[in-house]
This record gives C-alpha cells, sequence and structure tokens, in this order.
C-alpha cells in the first residue's frame, strides 16, 4: 500500500484518503491518525483525531468531496444491505407460502381420505341391510310357499276318497324320520310336534288315518299327524323320532333313529 501512496498524484486526495482508509479497518484508528500524520508531515499525538482541514494539506472541496463519497458509500452499503435483507424476507415468505400450500394440501388429502371411507362403510352398511332384507324376504317366500304346499295337501286329502281298511299290504321302498330342528313346530294336523309324539307323515292320507306298519318283524300301528315327506319318489312316509327310534326298534339294536327300506303298509282305519 505505501507503494501505491508514493506513486500517487496529489491532484487526486480523495483518492490518496480511501487507499489509506482500507489499510485499516477503522479510519479513526490511532494507527490510521498516524499513517496519515507521517505520509503528510504533520504529528498525531495519542488520542487525536486530525481532520483533513487541521493537515493544512488539503483543499476544503477535496473535504467534501470525500465526505460525499464516504456518505455516498454508506448509501450504497446500506441500500446492498437493504436489498439482501428483502431477499432473505421474501424467501422466508415463499418458505413459509410454500409450507402452508403443503399442509393444506396435506389436509384437503386427508379429508378426502376420511370421505372415502366414509363412502365405502355407508356402501357397507347399505350392501349388508339389503343382504338382511333379502334374507328376510327369501325366508318370509320360502314359509309362504310352504304354507300354499300344506294347504294344498290338506286340501287333496280332503277330497280323496275315504281309504279302505283291511286292505293288502303295500310297500314303502323308503321311510324316512324328522325330529331335531321341528320339535315344537305345529305339523299339518294341528298337534304340536314333540319328541315324544307317535305318528308319520304323508302327503295325501287324512289326518287321523290309522296306518299299521311291518317290518323286519316288528309290527306297529300310528295315526297321520303332518304332511311329508318332500324327497324324491319312493319316499312315502315320514316317521315320528318316537315311531322310529323307540316303537320300531329292532330287539337289541343300538340305534334305530335311521331310514328304513322296504316297509310294508296298509290303511287300518281312523283314530277316534
Amino acid at each position: 500500500m505505501h507503494l501505491a501512496i508514493a506513486t500517487m498524484e496529489w491532484s487526486d486526495p480523495v483518492g490518496l484518503l480511501s487507499l489509506l482508509a482500507r489499510d485499516d479497518a477503522s479510519t479513526t484508528s490511532q494507527g490510521a491518525y498516524e499513517r496519515q500524520g507521517a505520509f503528510l508531515g504533520v504529528g498525531v499525538g495519542a488520542g487525536a483525531a486530525p481532520t483533513l482541514s487541521a493537515l493544512g494539506m488539503v483543499p476544503p472541496e477535496a473535504t467534501l468531496e470525500f465526505e460525499m463519497a464516504a456518505l455516498e458509500a454508506a448509501r450504497e452499503a446500506s441500500l446492498r444491505a437493504g436489498r439482501l435483507a428483502a431477499r432473505v424476507e421474501r424467501r422466508a415468505q415463499e418458505r413459509a407460502a410454500q409450507e402452508r400450500a403443503a399442509a393444506e394440501a396435506q389436509r384437503e388429502a386427508d379429508a378426502e381420505s376420511q370421505r372415502h371411507a366414509e363412502r365405502q362403510a355407508r356402501e357397507r352398511a347399505a350392501a349388508e341391510a339389503q343382504r338382511r332384507a333379502d334374507a328376510a324376504a327369501q325366508r318370509r317366500a320360502d314359509a309362504e310357499a310352504e304354507r300354499r304346499a300344506d294347504a294344498q295337501a290338506r286340501q287333496r286329502a280332503e277330497r280323496a276318497p275315504a281309504p279302505s281298511t283291511g286292505g293288502a299290504w303295500s310297500n314303502a321302498p323308503h321311510v324316512t324320520w324328522y325330529g331335531p330342528g321341528f320339535y315344537g313346530n305345529r305339523t299339518a294336523c294341528g298337534q304340536t310336534y314333540t319328541r315324544e309324539i307317535i305318528g308319520v307323515a304323508h302327503k295325501t292320507l287324512p289326518c287321523g288315518t290309522m296306518v299299521q306298519f311291518r317290518w323286519n318283524g316288528i309290527t306297529a300301528t300310528a295315526p297321520v299327524i303332518d304332511r311329508g315327506p318332500y324327497g324324491p319318489a319312493g319316499y312315502i312316509f315320514d316317521f315320528s323320532a318316537a315311531m322310529s327310534c323307540d316303537v320300531m326298534k329292532a330287539r337289541g339294536a343300538p340305534k334305530s333313529c335311521f331310514t328304513r327300506e322296504n316297509v310294508a303298509w296298509r290303511v287300518v282305519g281312523r283314530s277316534n
């Protein structure tokens, strides 16, 4: 820096002083004062703050130019600082706006997910309600069909001629039985079906008709108490649980509640 001072023209005092000022971070420090005084041939004591006019080497207009340049530099620095602060503030605002937008997008996504879940729950509930309604309607239809079938069977039985008694034996290829699941129901002939009731079901024989059965050395008589069976051809009678499991039980047989084959039968009268 001192080589630059040695070659500098005296006609540029402002540039000279600016160079001196850049040599130290503070233009008011004691070291700066001493260097300026030594160069200009003026002694500067400790604690003194010489001015350009006190030095007597720089014209007043140069002092004004220097001060104006200093002010301009300060103004430029202030403007740069303001612009930097504005940029920082703008970026902070942009980041805040982006964060708000992201939060809003997430909130909207969560709300849409919640709405979708609620729609699915409503659809499942509606489907379940429809399924239950369909099942109830099917049960009602089945009950109505069964009621109509029973009514038709009763009508056919009422129109059928009275069966002859003591006639020849006929053969029933299959005789089934019915029990659990029917206890407590009302039979087609008006009785309450229980485990103890002895009787048979037939599609057309009038209620109360006494039918005699013979199978495997066992002979027993029971009244018609219900309608059925409704299986394939060849299934003519349904024994009640007591008739199948107790009355027609083979001596010494461990199990007697089963479907029997080739059971002989005939009508023997009517119950009182």
